[in-house]
């Protein structure tokens, strides 16, 4: 089965994150969501997307104010860079560089898959817990920025998997 891998990167103090001396998994995915879902946040999200013919890279970069207010412009690769998601309230829109066009997304859409990958444009506009939505594992400090390493896979079921 496909599963979107984002892999995002945390830092913060030292002791914030543990445990009887290890690393918390837990407290930094609940650390992530706080930050992502806070008045305004800002991250760059690298995407791994793996099916049986090979796997491809995908870069975002969101921006966020509020809850109603996100959006997603894709960094890599670069025939889809400058690809934008704008969410405004509960309308979501998108804009296609290549043919210089905005398309407005219906909320019956939201549960669609988002270029083509096993994301859906829900995903992208913050309304998924990835503590509830997403297994996570810790895949290695990370070295710039300073921080973890965190891969994030589709939990089996999940709706547009």
């Amino acid at each position: 089965m496909a599963s979107p891998s984002p892999y995002m990167p945390w830092s913060g103090p030292p002791d914030t994150f543990l445990k009887d001396g290890k690393l918390d998994i837990d407290a930094v995915v609940k650390h992530f969501e706080d930050i992502y879902r806070s008045d305004s946040s800002i991250v760059i999200v690298e995407v791994t997307v793996t099916r049986p013919r090979g796997a491809r890279n995908m870069t975002m970069k969101i921006w966020t104010r509020g809850g109603d207010k996100a959006l997603i412009v894709i960094q890599q690769p670069a025939r889809d860079a400058g690809t934008a998601t704008l969410k405004v309230d509960t309308n979501l829109w998108i804009y296609l560089p290549r043919i210089k066009r905005t398309i407005r997304i219906p909320p019956s859409m939201m549960l669609a898959s988002c270029m083509g990958t096993d994301l859906i444009n829900d995903d992208l506009v913050r309304e998924t817990s990835f503590s509830e939505d997403y297994g996570y594992r810790l895949v290695s400090p990370s070295v710039d920025p300073p921080g973890w390493l965190v891969r994030f896979d589709a939990r089996p079921g999940f709706v547009g998997l």
